[in-house]
């Protein structure tokens, strides 16, 4: 009986252990908006879109992007937590299946004229037992403009 508990935590140390190597092999994130000019407080989508190009289940997959302060998410299901100066981070968890593709378009809007960046992202994948991850940085560069405001012509 011993023995079989032995070669039990073996097995599963050694799952584990390629699990965690291979946590975030084929997986891909990428967030841009659905465009590239925008009003002040006009809403437009940001597109997340995470796609597993492996043959293998992903458990648990942690995605946090960063995001302009002056974004202002209009759905109650999204959360973003105040945390830096110029930017925060915007984070959701998911799990997916061997050859899904994930997507979502999160309603925002930016208040204030400029350009904005959207850029890193940190993607963090569980092994097999889920008590360590393994982390992955993503960097992209998507950006939109917010043009000034109209305003009224001088009669």
């Amino acid at each position: 009986m011993l023995i079989f508990v032995l070669v039990l935590i073996a097995v599963a140390a050694a799952v584990q252990y390629w699990s965690l190597a291979h946590a975030l092999d084929g997986v891909e994130h990428h967030s841009a908006p659905d465009r590239k000019l925008t009003e002040p407080e006009e809403t437009f989508s940001l597109v997340n879109t995470v796609t597993n190009r492996s043959r293998r289940f992903i458990p648990y997959l942690q995605v946090s992007q960063v995001v302009p302060t002056e974004l202002s998410v209009l759905d109650d299901r999204a959360q973003i937590n105040t945390r830096g100066q110029n930017y925060n981070p915007l984070s959701y968890t998911l799990w997916l299946m061997p050859r899904q593709t994930w997507r979502q378009a999160l309603p925002v809007s930016l208040s204030k004229r400029g350009r904005y960046v959207f850029s890193d992202a940190t993607l963090h994948g569980g092994g097999f037992l889920g008590v360590d991850e393994t982390v992955e940085y993503v960097h992209q560069y998507e950006e939109i403009v917010v043009i000034p405001a109209r305003c009224q012509a001088p009669a």
